[in-house]
């Protein structure tokens, strides 16, 4: 148990925790481990001495109570059930060994590999399972009354697994009583956790998309604003010809070309309306009018309805918007003739997005990074390059891509699965 509980505090947890720290509480949890052979009868209370000092040394790290205590009873669950799930294998491995069938040193490494292998078989999962639902980055978002409800919870937790140790040496049946109902407890509490978040999750999801559609509301007043003033505009330009100003004439001239410039021909809102998706449309508008703002030159085209699409609507945002962004950040760079093409059409069973980009070589090595965490080409690792696409790629069968390249001009091609009607 005590180097299961040691690997449990350097390998799972996934805060940045001091060496230092890390060295005192494996001291401390050793010196327990001494004590508990010359003291006994005092072997409950050292282990849960034991329990404690991991709880002191995450909370000292993190200074989260939520997190200490979630993660104290991840350690002793995993352990209880991995010495639990042996429990059986060796009392029949005791009856070979009385028989003479086995040597006493075959049944210690027998037993002993068995419960390391449950062991990091848990750990696993464990991990898998926590870079999956990602539970601890919202238990912090909870309410004061819910997280209130965990702890209370899970100090009757703690109290039933105190009287487990108890009567450990009193009652097998009492054991696996206790045993039971610890691990309910573990399931509800799990199942609750997972519960909340995907409420969370739910919620955060429909707050992105709302303050998206207000945004978009917003921009469409300031559309028709624009063409009301344009008209007013054209009858100002009228007059300075009429009266033969064309110094005044020829600067009103430009300044609305430079205007026109930054706003949507109608073919482009033509396209935007075929478009059925309210976010998708949105962003589209948003970040197309970012580049023009910033003086490139726009192709968009789309070929047909889109009304549905097979992935959550919110990572269909985040991908346009991640990768528009990148094309932007390229052209930005570039003084002479910067473009960006956006072709959205079907091919077969696929939705395609293409969007493609000029650019300025870069060195060799940079598009072998792009698809790396943490990489950006953006000043002050304000952007994640590619990263969240293939990282999305990966978790869904529903979409895919492709980049192509050549000295000048960078695409990259997105493939999303089209429901069927």
């Amino acid at each position: 148990m005590t180097v299961e509980l040691l690997f449990f505090y350097w390998y799972v947890p996934n805060k940045n925790f001091s060496l230092k720290a890390k060295l005192l509480n494996s001291f401390v949890i050793l010196l327990l481990a001494v004590l508990t052979i010359f003291l006994p009868d005092l072997y409950v209370w050292l282990i849960s001495l034991m329990y404690l000092s991991g709880y002191i040394y995450l909370y000292y790290n993190s200074r989260s109570l939520i997190y200490s205590v979630w993660y104290t009873l991840l350690a002793y669950v995993i352990i209880q059930v991995s010495e639990t799930s042996t429990y059986h294998v060796v009392d029949d491995l005791i009856i070979l060994e009385n028989m003479n069938i086995i040597k006493g040193w075959m049944l210690f490494t027998f037993v002993t590999c068995i419960e390391i292998t449950i062991f990091l078989l848990l750990i696993y999962c464990t991990k898998k399972i926590k870079n999956d639902i990602e539970l601890l980055g919202y238990i912090n978002s909870l309410s004061k009354k819910i997280k209130i409800t965990i702890i209370i919870y899970c100090i009757i937790f703690i109290l039933i697994a105190y009287l487990q140790g108890f009567q450990a040496r009193m009652s097998e049946a009492s054991y696996w009583f206790d045993n039971i109902i610890l691990f309910f407890l573990v399931v509800i509490f799990i199942g609750v956790l997972y519960f909340l978040t995907s409420i969370e999750s739910y919620r955060n999801e429909v707050k992105q998309l709302n303050t998206i559609f207000k945004q978009e509301i917003e921009r469409t007043k300031e559309i028709k604003k624009f063409r009301h003033d344009y008209k007013n505009i054209l009858l100002s330009l009228q007059i300075y010809l009429a009266e033969n100003n064309i110094d005044e004439a020829k600067m009103l001239l430009e300044e609305i070309s430079g205007y026109s410039n930054s706003i949507l021909t109608d073919n482009m809102f033509r396209d935007l309306n075929k478009i059925k998706i309210i976010p998708v449309k949105s962003i589209l508008f948003f970040k197309i009018k970012e580049a023009m703002d910033k003086k490139i030159k726009i192709n968009f085209h789309v070929n047909e309805e889109l009304n549905k699409a097979s992935i959550n609507t919110l990572d269909f945002v985040r991908v346009l918007s991640n990768i528009i962004d990148n094309a932007i950040e390229a052209c930005v760079e570039i003084k002479e003739d910067p473009y960006i093409s956006i072709l959205i059409f079907r091919r077969s069973e696929f939705l395609v997005i293409e969007i493609e980009n000029n650019y300025l070589d870069k060195e060799e090595g940079f598009f072998n990074n792009l698809t790396k965490a943490g990489f950006t080409t953006k000043n002050n690792h304000e952007g994640i390059g590619l990263f969240y696409l293939s990282n999305l790629v990966n978790t869904n069968s529903n979409i895919n891509y492709s980049i192509e390249k050549n000295k000048h001009f960078f695409k990259v091609m997105i493939l999303i699965n089209i429901l069927p009607d």
